[in-house]
C-alpha cells in the first residue's frame, strides 16, 4: 500500500519564474476580483472573492471560462511549459470580462497549470489543475534480506511511471532516523522494473536494518512513495575462526551416512563452480505430479577444493542468498550449518547457508579453478560436485534439443509436469551416462541441430534421481550438468567424431511395414507382420515459444513409427522390433545400439529385452544382451512420476560375437506380459492396440573398418 502525503508544489516553485516572488504573489491575490466562470457543464464559482485559487478540471478534453473584475486593462497568459492548456480567444480586456481556456484529455498523471492574470503592475495567479491516473511506485516486497559482504542489491518494484519520468523518483536510506551511508548509488534500471543499490561490507558480527525509500511528486504536489526495510547480516567468524580443509570436513562423519549440527567456530575456503546465473545447477524437484519447486536451483550452489580433489553442495535459505557466481573464492563460515553425509555414491552438503555464512567472496576467473579431464568411466565420487570436463565425447541420439519432450507438461506453457531431462552421451572408451539439462535453461532448445561429431562435455558432476526414465529413478552413478552452451564442445561434422555409423534410422520411411534407414544399410520390421505406421515425437529443436501455432509444444507429427502389437497370445510371448543390418568388414571394436523410444498409450510392454542372432526368425534361438524398461507417454489427466512426455534415451553395446558378419539381427522385444495402468507402474497386462514407438535407432561402431 503506498502512503500519500500532501507536500509543497514543486510546480508552483516553477511559476515564480513569470511571477515573481511568493511575498508579492501573496499581496497580489487580493488586488484583483478573479471568478471561475460557467463551461458547459460547470457551476459558476467564485475564486478571488473566496479566496479558493484552484480551478479543477476533469480528464477528458474541455474547455472553462474564467470571468474577470478589474478597474484598468488587463492581460492573461497561461504558464509557458504547460502545453496541454491554452487560452481559446482573447487574452486580454478592459474592466470585467471574460477568458476562455481550451484543454487536453489527459491520458498521464495529474498536472497543473497557471493560469496568470495582470494589469498594470498587479498579479494575479488561478492553479489549474487536471485530474488524471493515479501514479504507482510500490515496492514488490516491504523487507529483503541481504549478505554482509560487499555488492549490489536489486529489488523488483512496480510502477506506472514512464521512462521519461524516471529521473524525477527520489531516493532516501535512513537507519534509527540517520542516513543509512552504508546504501548508496540508488539506480532504477530494466525499465523501471528493478531497483538496484550497491550495499557497502559490514563490519560487525551484528546485523543492521535500513529502511530505503523511494518516492515521486506529481505537478499537484501530492507524494507517492513506498519503503523496504532492508536487513544485512553481520559477518561470521573472526580472527579466531579456524580454518579447516575438505578433508577436516568430510571426516567429521564417520559412517556411511548421517549428518551433523556443525557448532565449532570454524570455515571453509574453496572455489565456486556452479553459477546462480545458471537455470541449469540442479533439478527441481515435483512436490506432487504437478507442481514443481522451482527454487531448488536458485538455492543450489558447487564449491570445490582449490586443488580440484573434491567437492560439496550448498544449498542456501533462501534464493536470494546464492548470489555465488562462477570462480568465485569463498570463505564459508561452517557454525551453524548441518553436515550431509550420503553413501552410494558418497556425497556431501551442507545446508542452512545464510548471509552471515558468507564470510569473504572473492570474483575469480576460469584459471581459479582446477581444470579436470576425464574419460566418463575413470569419474569417482571425489569427482561429485567439482567441475570436470569429459574428454572425446557424443550425442549419438542426435536429434532433437537437449529436452525432446512435449512442452506443454512444462513451465513454457504454464505447467509444471517435467523440469528436467537426461541426455544420453558416451565417449570413445565405451562409457555412457547422461547429460541433465532443466527446462529454464535458454540454450536447451534454441533451434540448433545436436552436434553430430565429438569433442568435450564440461560442467559439474552431480548424482540425481529421474523416475520417469525407471522407476527407482536410478540412472547412473554419475550425470553432468553444464552450466552454459558452451560447455558443450562437439563438432558439428559427423567425420569429426570418434564413431562410425553403420545404419541410422530417424524419420519413419515405411514400405510395406519395413522402415529404411537414411543412412547406411538395414532394416527394421516387426514380429507380428502387423502394421507399422509413422507417429509423431518431440524432436523439434525449438525454439519454443509457448504458442501452439508457431512451435506445437516441440512436436513433429511423423518423427517416429510405431507397432500396437506386443504379446502373441497363442504363443504366450512377446513381440519385437527386429533390426537387421552387415557387420562385414568389422572385425574390431565396439559394436553399439542407441535409440529412443516410449510407449503411446498406457498398455504397452514395459519390460523389454534386447536380443541378437544371425537369422533375424521369430522361431530361432536368440542371445539376451540385456533388459531395459520403456515408460509411457504421459497423461495429462492423471499424470504418473513415471510417466515420461518424451522418448527415452537407451544405450546398449553389442557382443563382439556380432562383428564380421554378412547379416546379423538385433530384436527388442517385449520380455514378459506386464505393462502399467492409469495408476500403476505394472499393475496389468499386455493391451494389444497400445502402441510402442521408436523416434530415432541407430546402430554404430567406435574404430574403422579394416575392409572395404
Amino acid at each position: 500500500m503506498m502512503i500519500i502525503k500532501q507536500t509543497g508544489m514543486n510546480f508552483m516553485e516553477r511559476i515564480c519564474r513569470y511571477i515573481g516572488s511568493w511575498a508579492q504573489l501573496l499581496a497580489m491575490l487580493v488586488i484583483l476580483t478573479v471568478w471561475c466562470g460557467c463551461g458547459k457543464d460547470d457551476a459558476a464559482e467564485s475564486v478571488g472573492s473566496c479566496g479558493n485559487r484552484e480551478v479543477l478540471l476533469g480528464i477528458d478534453k474541455g474547455v472553462r471560462t474564467i470571468r474577470v473584475a478589474a478597474s484598468d486593462s488587463w492581460s492573461a497568459f497561461v504558464s509557458p511549459d504547460s502545453k496541454w492548456i491554452w487560452i481559446d480567444g482573447p487574452d486580454s480586456g478592459q474592466g470585467e470580462g471574460r477568458i476562455t481556456v481550451g484543454y487536453k484529455a489527459n491520458g498521464v498523471f495529474p498536472r497543473m497549470a497557471a493560469l496568470v492574470i495582470s494589469s498594470g503592475s498587479l498579479r494575479d495567479t488561478i492553479f489549474l489543475k487536471q485530474y488524471g491516473k493515479t501514479p504507482v511506485l510500490e515496492f514488490v516486497t516491504a523487507e529483503t534480506e541481504v549478505a554482509g559482504i560487499e555488492g549490489r542489491k536489486e529489488l523488483a518494484i512496480t510502477t506506472n511511471l514512464p521512462l521519461s519520468l524516471a529521473g524525477k523518483v527520489k531516493f532516501s536510506m535512513t537507519e534509527n532516523g540517520k542516513p543509512a551511508d552504508w546504501i548508496t548509488d540508488c539506480k532504477i534500471e530494466n525499465d523501471l522494473k528493478t531497483l538496484s543499490c550497491h550495499i557497502g561490507e559490514s563490519c560487525s558480527e551484528a546485523p543492521r536494518q535500513a529502511t530505503l525509500a523511494i518516492s515521486f511528486t506529481d505537478d499537484w504536489g501530492a507524494v507517492y512513495d513506498s519503503e523496504c526495510l532492508i536487513s544485512q547480516a553481520g559477518i561470521g567468524g573472526s580472527s579466531r575462526t579456524r580454518k579447516i580443509t575438505f578433508a577436516d570436513l568430510r571426516g567429521m562423519l564417520a559412517g556411511a551416512e548421517g549428518s551433523l549440527l556443525i557448532e565449532e567456530d570454524i570455515a571453509l575456503e574453496g572455489v565456486v563452480v556452479s553459477d546462480c546465473g545458471s537455470a541449469n545447477v540442479a533439478a527441481n524437484p515435483n512436490l506432487t505430479a504437478i507442481k514443481i519447486d522451482y527454487g531448488e536451483n536458485a538455492r543450489t550452489a558447487y564449491l570445490q577444493s582449490e586443488d580440484g580433489a573434491c567437492g560439496i553442495c550448498l544449498k542456501t535459505k533462501s534464493e536470494e542468498v546464492n548470489t555465488l557466481r562462477r570462480y568465485d573464492r569463498l570463505e564459508l563460515w561452517l557454525k551453524g550449518l548441518t553436515l550431509r553425509k550420503e553413501s552410494d555414491p558418497e556425497r556431501y552438503t551442507l545446508t542452512g547457508v545464510g548471509y552471515s555464512h558468507l564470510m569473504e567472496v572473492t570474483g575469480g576467473s576460469a584459471s581459479d579453478a582446477v581444470r579436470k579431464e576425464r574419460a566418463i568411466a575413470d569419474l569417482t565420487d571425489a569427482d561429485l560436485y567439482t567441475y570436470v570436463t569429459l574428454k572425446a565425447c557424443e550425442i549419438p541420439v542426435r536429434e532433437g534439443g537437449l529436452t525432446p519432450i512435449n512442452e506443454g507438461y512444462a513451465s513454457v506453457y504454464g505447467a509444471g509436469r517435467i523440469d528436467c531431462y537426461p541426455r544420453l552421451i558416451r565417449d570413445e572408451k565405451g562409457g555412457s551416462m547422461f547429460l541433465m539439462t532443466n527446462v529454464g535453461c535458454g540454450f536447451r532448445r534454441d533451434g540448433v541441430d545436436l552436434p553430430a561429431g565429438s569433442g568435450t562435455i564440461s560442467g559439474v558432476i552431480v548424482h540425481e534421481k529421474f523416475c520417469r526414465f525407471e522407476k527407482d529413478g536410478n540412472i547412473g552413478r554419475y550425470q553432468i550438468r553444464p552450466l552454459e552452451r558452451d560447455d558443450i564442445a562437439l563438432s558439428g561434422n559427423s567425420g569429426d567424431g570418434f564413431s562410425q555409423l553403420i545404419a541410422e534410422w530417424s524419420v519413419p520411411r515405411i514400405t510395406n511395414n519395413v522402415v529404411s534407414p537414411v543412412f547406411g544399410v538395414g532394416t527394421i520390421s516387426h514380429t507380428s507382420g502387423k502394421a507399422v505406421y509413422a507417429s509423431s515425437d518431440y524432436s523439434l529443436p525449438g525454439p519454443i515459444t509457448g504458442k501452439v501455432e508457431l512451435d506445437n509444444k516441440g512436436s513433429v507429427p511423423e518423427g517416429g513409427f510405431s507397432n500396437a502389437n506386443w504379446w502373441d497370445r497363442a504363443n504366450d510371448c512377446g513381440e519385437g522390433w527386429v533390426i537387421g543390418f552387415s557387420t562385414r568388414g568389422i572385425t574390431a571394436g565396439r559394436l553399439s545400439l542407441q535409440f529412443a523410444t516410449v510407449n503411446l498409450a498406457v498398455g504397452a510392454p514395459r519390460y523389454w529385452v534386447a536380443e541378437w542372432s544371425d537369422h533375424g526368425s521369430k522361431s530361432g534361438v536368440w542371445n539376451a544382451v540385456r533388459e531395459y524398461t520403456v515408460p509411457d507417454i504421459a497423461q495429462w489427466s492423471n499424470t504418473l512420476l513415471t510417466q515420461l512426455p518424451g522418448h527415452k534415451n537407451v544405450n546398449i553395446d553389442l557382443p563382439s560375437e556380432m562383428l564380421g558378419k554378412d547379416a546379423v539381427y538385433v530384436r527388442l522385444r517385449a520380455a514378459r506380459n506386464s505393462a502399467g495402468t492409469a495408476s500403476s507402474y505394472d499393475g496389468s497386462t499386455i493391451v494389444n492396440g497400445a502402441a510402442n514407438t521408436l523416434s530415432y535407432l541407430a546402430v554404430r561402431y567406435d574404430n574403422v573398418r579394416t575392409n572395404p
